[in-house]
């Protein structure tokens, strides 16, 4: 795949999960808007972002649209300042991006992604 590029999402890990040879896997879930009407998040394949114009919560008259798209933080560094920023709430796995851009946003860091490839959890790599 062509312009591939490593990045860290952040996702929730439930309790519940599926069972894989005898270990009970839990399952990662997307922290706000779900995709394909599941916010459980599927792995070891590539998913493709809905293409739509979209706004930040609460801001459709005021805000400024911008392309739908998994967003992820490109860095480590930027991981540990976001999780500083929010005391540790969420767990970061490492995941490859394709098609990014930067979010539209003044304070952000974050980038956004087309297309999003997330490994299986036993062979996933966690901040």
């Amino acid at each position: 795949m062509a312009n591939v590029t490593v990045g860290w999402k952040a996702v929730r890990v439930s309790r519940a999960g599926s069972i894989h040879r005898g270990v009970v896997v839990p399952e990662l879930r997307f922290l706000y808007h779900s995709h394909n009407g599941s916010r459980i998040i599927p792995t070891g394949r590539w998913l493709e972002a809905k293409a739509k114009w979209v706004y930040n919560p609460g801001k459709k008259k005021t805000g400024t649209a911008y392309r739908a798209g998994f967003q992820y933080l490109p860095t480590r560094a930027e991981v540990a300042h976001f999780n500083a920023l929010t005391k540790g709430k969420y767990s970061f796995i490492k995941v490859r991006v394709r098609q990014t851009w930067k979010k539209p946003t003044k304070n952000s860091k974050s980038m956004m992604a087309r297309f999003l490839f997330v490994p299986d959890f036993l062979k996933a790599e966690f901040y």
